[in-house]
């Protein structure tokens, strides 16, 4: 039987400074359940999230790590350098 899979592949950190980042790398292909062989491609997708991202439908280690990255002061400094971007 085949099974169409997507994954949370990878987690990456960017901006360690005020400006934290996650990027977020989604693995998806099918597989055959018996033999655990990948059939075909494999298709990756990315997405990145920044302190004023909406972490609804996120896995639970990324809400995790948003949580710990995306403080106050992360927000802050990420709304400030959105307004100075805008001039």
């Amino acid at each position: 039987m085949l099974e169409k899979k997507t994954i949370l592949d990878r987690c990456e950190v960017v901006g360690m400074d005020s400006l934290p980042s996650i990027q977020c790398r989604h693995k998806t292909f099918v597989q055959d359940t018996e033999t655990g062989e990948i059939i075909g491609g494999v298709q990756y997708s990315r997405h990145v999230l920044n302190p004023h991202s909406d972490l609804a439908g996120e896995d639970a280690q990324v809400v995790a790590l948003a949580n710990v990255l995306f403080t106050a002061e992360a927000k802050a400094a990420y709304t400030a350098k959105l307004a100075e971007d805008s001039l």
